[in-house]
């Protein structure tokens, strides 16, 4: 009985200590919680992402911890998302257009397999600008660039394409 009763008040102890915990970092409803395809759960806005029919279908099929699914989508390109979600909603009007733009080219300032990665993350992701932003980034890369080029940027091996 003596075990029995420590156990309860270690339980006890235990949902203060989480009550706590989601009180002091006030999560809300508003809150999502997204398994990726690597398995890490993230937590983020559901405002950020409202526009994601993606999001929006898969808050339907929340699995049994309330996570949404994104199999599609690391969790290292989902931070990115969210990073660039965040920064677009909240700090775009506290920069100028010179910091502004500096933040976008180191944003973007990554291998072309990440930079494919996020675009695709964006657009599923229902993040227009992000998209924009990082299209134009290649295209700008591949402006002036013979065919051989373009197929080594893309890592393209091909009998019809001479490298």
């Amino acid at each position: 009985i003596h075990c029995v009763y420590i156990l309860l008040k270690n339980i006890r102890k235990n949902i203060y200590s989480l009550s706590y915990y989601f009180f002091q970092n006030k999560m809300s409803l508003n809150d999502l919680l997204i398994r990726t395809k690597d398995g890490e759960i993230l937590e983020t806005r559901d405002k950020l992402f409202e526009k994601s029919h993606v999001i929006q279908e898969a808050k339907k099929l929340t699995d049994k911890d309330g996570c949404i699914s994104l199999n599609k989508i690391t969790s290292n390109i989902l931070r990115r998302v969210i990073i660039w979600a965040e920064k677009c909603e909240v700090e775009s009007y506290d920069l100028d257009n010179d910091e502004r733009e500096k933040w976008i080219n180191d944003f973007l300032d990554v291998d072309n397999e990440t930079l494919f990665q996020i675009i695709s993350a964006a657009d599923e992701l229902h993040q227009k600008d992000l998209v924009n932003r990082a299209t134009s980034k290649i295209a700008n890369e591949l402006n002036d660039k013979s065919a051989p080029e373009i197929a080594k940027y893309f890592n393209l091996r091909s009998k019809n394409v001479h490298i």
